[in-house]
C-alpha cells in the first residue's frame, strides 16, 4: 500500500495581493495545486502584519473563502497571520 502522509503547511503566503506572496488569484491557485500534488491537505494562510503590510480580517476571510471555492479537492485553507512582534506591538498587545 502506497500512502503519502498528509502535510499541514502552517505558514503560507497563499492569499493574492496581501503581501509578498502571489500577485493574483491564478498564482494562488497554481500554488494550491502544487501543494495538493505534494500531499498537502491543510494550508494556513498567513499574510504579514507588520509596518509594511496591514492586516484586515474581513478582507482575509473573503480571500480565504474565494480560494476555498476554487481549491483542489482534498485541500483545506485556514485563515491565520504572520505577526511581526516588536517592542511597541508587545506593549499594544498588553
Amino acid at each position: 500500500m502506497n500512502h503519502t502522509p498528509a502535510i499541514t503547511d502552517i505558514h503560507a503566503h497563499i492569499l493574492p495581493g496581501f503581501d509578498d506572496g502571489p500577485r493574483d488569484l491564478d498564482q494562488s491557485l497554481a500554488m494550491l495545486h502544487a501543494a495538493a500534488a505534494a500531499g498537502t491537505t491543510d494550508i494556513v494562510a498567513t499574510p504579514h502584519l507588520n509596518y509594511e503590510f496591514s492586516f484586515d480580517p474581513p478582507s482575509i476571510d473573503q480571500a480565504v473563502d474565494q480560494l476555498r471555492a476554487r481549491a483542489p479537492a482534498g485541500i483545506r485553507i485556514h485563515p491565520g497571520c504572520e505577526l511581526h512582534f516588536t517592542a511597541d506591538r508587545i506593549e499594544d498587545a498588553l
